[in-house]
């Protein structure tokens, strides 16, 4: 079963050390590098930008991902996730000033239509031979039947 993970990357407070032109900034894991023309009071200013993908295996399952910031600090975006059996999900979000907002649509056997934590979750039924594939849990054990 797809489990969407949505990350999103946020500097809260750290320590820069200028290097130069450049500002380090200790991150777990590394430092992430940024030139100082790009900070303002201490802060990376937002700047406008877009990527997006979409691939499919050999198997008929797709991906896609794309996103894009007005450069005002707002970010939108989606991805989603169709198998070979046509299960699928679907996020779309917004990420700004009025904090993450996602609406996810997906068929996904044990979700239902329910909108936690600001999230619109419309949940489908899943399409024909789901139940054989995914009923019986992750790992093909565990859950019987879906119900709706």
């Amino acid at each position: 079963v797809f489990t969407g993970v949505l990350a999103l990357l946020t500097l809260t407070s750290g320590m820069m050390i200028p290097m130069g032109g450049e500002m380090m900034i200790p991150m777990e894991g590394g430092m992430m590098h940024g030139m100082e023309g790009d900070m303002q009071g201490g802060m990376h200013m937002p700047r406008p930008y877009g990527f997006g993908y979409n691939a499919k295996d050999k198997f008929g399952n797709s991906h896609y991902r794309n996103e894009k910031s007005d450069g005002s600090g707002t970010v939108t975006g989606a991805y989603g996730y169709t198998d070979n059996h046509g299960l699928f999900r679907t996020v779309n979000y917004v990420a700004g000033a009025g904090g993450f907002q996602a609406n996810v649509q997906t068929n996904e056997p044990g979700t239902a239509r329910h909108s936690p934590a600001h999230v619109i979750m419309a949940s489908q039924h899943p399409p024909p031979m789901i139940q054989s594939v995914y009923g019986m849990g992750g790992m093909g054990m565990g859950a019987g039947k879906l119900m709706h």
